[in-house]
C-alpha cells in the first residue's frame, strides 16, 4: 500500500527550490500551489514555514470518499487527506 509520505525523511528538490527561491532578495512573496497531498513530505512541510512562502495553500481533495480515491489509483485516504492538513496547520498556523 502506498503511503502519504508526509513525515518521512525524503528530500525534495522542490523544497530545496523554494528555499533557494527565499533567499533571493527581490523576492518578497512565494506562492505555489500543490496538485498532490503525496508530495508533502516533512521537508515541504519544514520549507513552508519561511517568512516569505504566503499563507494560502491549494492542494488537491479529489474526492472525500476512500473507494472513489482507491478507484482513482489515489496513493491517500482521505484519513491520510485530514492528518495532511492538521500537520501543515501545525507548521503554518496562519
Amino acid at each position: 500500500k502506498f503511503q502519504v509520505r508526509t513525515g518521512s525523511n525524503d528530500k525534495l528538490p522542490f523544497a530545496d527550490l523554494l528555499r533557494k527561491v527565499h533567499e533571493i532578495e527581490g523576492v518578497k512573496k512565494i506562492n505555489f500551489l500543490s496538485s498532490n497531498p503525496f508530495d508533502f513530505t516533512a521537508d515541504l512541510l519544514d520549507a513552508i514555514t519561511l517568512p516569505k512562502i504566503d499563507n494560502y495553500l491549494h492542494i488537491a481533495v479529489q474526492s472525500g470518499n476512500n473507494e472513489v480515491l482507491k478507484n482513482m489509483n489515489r496513493r491517500h485516504t482521505i484519513e491520510d487527506f485530514y492528518a495532511l492538513v492538521e500537520k501543515i496547520k501545525e507548521a503554518k498556523p496562519n
